[in-house]
């Protein structure tokens, strides 16, 4: 058995209330959702506990009365979302997310097993991507343009990988990872208002740890690589970093980083 659903548009008429799009829950047959048009929904696509679900080649778009596009909570086990359009995603009241993975720590080791690949996100008023307490993301080969922050990933993640994407012009960071762990490698991250890279603890228990490999780090208009603490990298080899205009590398407070010799001792052996 599996479920289709394809050639649809769905649009909210009004901004009142919080109508989804398509809501899954609970659903573990086979399910493929795609070429579709969202427009002016809370969420274009919101799935609660549920497993085996591809969602591909759609449209979101935010259209009068705003929104966001894809919404994945406690949901683990082969879920994949590629090679959608997320479009001019804002709302006046409320955060906005292109795509928002949250507490999917999936009920194997390898985690939630949720991929984000080849997807185009732009214009949006808030995170790009954004994953929260949740375990085995792949986040692969997207393009997040004039977000507020491109993927932003926190609140104990574990096991995310960011591999592979271009992250271009957002209103503050770049990629941000707060109190958990991952692993960023092969990004282009290119003329972000904020940092290329934030890693950060603030008041948590945890210590984030993050690998950083192959970046190419161009152009943000703070630091490229801004770490709150040294440690919190915890391997960084083979990045490039260039024309970041507070500097390339940074330690020390969230309000108030400062050039870190010791960052780039860590990262260039120089």
């Amino acid at each position: 058995m599996y479920l289709e659903i394809s050639g649809f548009t769905f649009q909210q008429a009004s901004d009142r209330g919080g109508a989804v799009g398509i809501n899954l829950v609970g659903q573990f047959w086979h399910s493929f959702i795609h070429e579709n048009r969202f427009q002016n929904s809370i969420a274009g696509i919101r799935l609660t506990y549920s497993a085996s679900v591809i969602i591909h080649d759609n449209l979101f778009e935010g259209g009068e009365f705003g929104g966001s596009g894809i919404t994945i909570v406690d949901s683990f086990l082969n879920i994949k979302v590629i090679e959608n359009t997320f479009l001019n995603l804002r709302k006046y009241l409320g955060s906005v997310a292109g795509i928002g993975i949250y507490a999917s720590r999936g009920r194997f080791s390898k985690g939630s097993d949720i991929i984000l690949a080849n997807n185009n996100l732009r214009n949006i008023s808030g995170y790009g991507i954004i994953v929260y307490d949740s375990v085995g993301v792949k986040i692969r080969g997207n393009t997040v343009e004039s977000a507020l922050i491109g993927i932003m990933v926190y609140d104990f993640s574990e096991a995310v990988s960011i591999e592979n994407n271009w992250v271009r012009g957002q209103l503050a960071h770049g990629i941000s990872i707060s109190y958990s762990s991952a692993v960023i490698n092969g990004n282009l991250i290119e003329e972000n208002q904020g940092h290329g890279i934030e890693i950060w603890k603030g008041e948590m228990e945890r210590a984030p740890a993050v690998e950083l490999l192959q970046n190419q780090i161009f152009r943000n208009m703070q630091f490229g690589i801004w770490s709150e603490r040294v440690e919190y990298v915890t391997a960084c080899r083979y990045n490039q970093l260039k024309e970041n205009k507070a500097g390339d590398y940074a330690t020390g407070p969230i309000t108030e980083p400062q050039p870190s010799p010791e960052l780039k001792q860590k990262c260039e052996g120089k």
